[in-house]
């Protein structure tokens, strides 16, 4: 299909969700940046067919990174994925210049199809695409069944594992950043844990991740210790309970 041929620049500092969409549009020529600045420089030297922009980034975010492209008149398709998904939000991105809002978790067929969508000259039309759940379940088996659909066996375990062990770290460096009252790095934090685990089918991490953020966004700062105790316990287990699957699908 000439769509396959097509070259897309992935934007998004996590190693993660850069491995994530990369093995879903493997067909593709992909090419990645880990900031808007790398992602404009990227585009500079090899110019993309369409962009995932992620939003949230050090040194250069998303946004502003989307508004230079267009400011140069760069007119081929951004997609803005996000972990936001409320309909301001949707609203706000498409307004600024953007040409599509996914927001996360993203099924692989979902991605591919909206990528495919923009990258046909006939298709082009704005398509807002989100998936909710209706409560706290551990795993999301939809996702996961469909990844497994695109990826191998061994695939699908790395991808999970490596989120496991970043997720991990994370865990790790709030611990420290809570003794020094940086709630805005642990926010940062938070919302990347929450984006990658809905990503990966960890639907109820994902969801309790959204919650804390939420009470920090808030400047509920009280009994955070407690409530992240909590959340780690409750991410601990969700590894656990991945870790038990995957015994129960080598038996």
């Amino acid at each position: 299909m000439p769509a396959l041929k097509k070259r897309v620049l992935i934007v998004d500092d996590n190693a993660v969700n850069r491995k994530y969409l990369k093995t879903v549009l493997k067909d593709y020529d992909l090419t990645e940046a880990e900031n808007g600045i790398e992602a404009l420089e990227q585009f500079n030297t090899t110019a993309a067919d369409l962009i995932l922009m992620d939003i949230q980034m050090p040194v250069m975010d998303g946004m502003e990174c989307m508004k230079v492209l267009r400011d140069k008149n760069v007119s081929i398709p951004i997609l803005a994925i996000t972990a936001f998904s409320g309909n301001e939000d949707r609203d706000k991105f498409i307004n600024e210049g953007f040409s599509d809002f996914l927001a996360k978790p993203l099924p692989p067929n979902t991605i591919r199809t909206v990528v495919g969508n923009w990258l046909s000259p006939d298709k082009q039309t704005l398509q807002v695409y989100t998936n909710k759940k209706p409560d706290y379940s551990e795993f999301d088996l939809d996702i996961i069944e469909d990844l497994k659909k695109y990826l191998t066996e061994n695939e699908y375990k790395k991808l999970v594992v490596d989120f496991i062990d970043e997720t991990k770290i994370f865990l790790n460096n709030i611990d420290l950043l809570t003794n020094k009252d940086d709630f805005s790095s642990i926010i940062r934090i938070l919302h990347t844990i929450k984006g990658n685990a809905a990503s990966l089918g960890f639907y109820r991490l994902s969801k309790l991740s959204a919650v804390l953020e939420a009470k920090l966004k808030n400047e509920q700062f009280q009994n955070f210790s407690d409530n992240f105790e909590a959340f780690k316990s409750n991410a601990y287990a969700s590894f656990e309970a991945f870790k038990t699957q995957l015994n129960r699908n080598d038996d």
